[in-house]
């Protein structure tokens, strides 16, 4: 699916009701399929999501949280992540596709921050479960940096690479600058 100017959602989140009204079951059904597939993506191992690079024995995270503890989790979040902020619950089109989204005015770089993220409660289990999860903002799941949750920096990376494209990091977590810089380096 492409997303353009004429989008209309098939499962709108409907903010007159909270996340767990029946009113958006179907909503809740959508996106956590999409959050459950973010997961399945992300749990790969290292060379298998980085076409080019070898693999280096690391193995996948384990995926066992089903789709029914997705939503669970989801409808258990209330709408807020795990300091307090504000979930924003864009459609599955706009959380598919969120640079074109913000492109096409469906969505502000701001809500953007706040789409919802499955985190790992502690990132040391190398284990995507219902019990090791909960529902964040993207931003929340970025900045969180050891198994208590707390921010552990104010981080911002730049960087230029050989041709002059320059890449902008605003506070990475230390996994996800680890695993940038990696894929930087085997791309060159």
């Amino acid at each position: 699916m492409s997303l353009t100017k004429d989008y209309q959602p098939r499962y709108p989140f409907n903010s007159n009701y909270p996340i767990d009204h029946k009113f958006n079951g179907e909503y809740v059904t959508a996106i956590s399929k999409v959050l459950l597939g973010n997961i399945k993506t992300t749990a790969k191992a290292y060379h298998e999501k980085h076409n080019g690079t070898k693999d280096n024995g690391a193995l996948p995270k384990k995926v066992t949280i089903t789709l029914k503890e997705m939503e669970k989790l989801v409808k258990e979040s209330n709408s807020k992540a795990p300091n307090g902020e504000e979930i924003y619950w864009p459609s599955v089109g706009v959380m598919n596709h969120p640079t074109k989204a913000m492109e096409l005015g469906f969505m502000t770089k701001e809500q953007s921050k706040r789409r919802p993220s499955f985190d790992r409660i502690k990132s040391s289990l190398k284990e995507y479960s219902y019990d090791n999860g909960v529902i964040s903002t993207i931003r929340y799941n970025m900045m969180k940096g050891n198994d208590d949750g707390h921010i552990v920096n104010n981080l911002s990376v730049k960087i230029e690479l050989p041709n002059g494209f320059k890449i902008n990091l605003d506070n990475p977590s230390a996994e996800y600058l680890s695993q940038y810089t990696q894929s930087l380096a085997s791309a060159a």
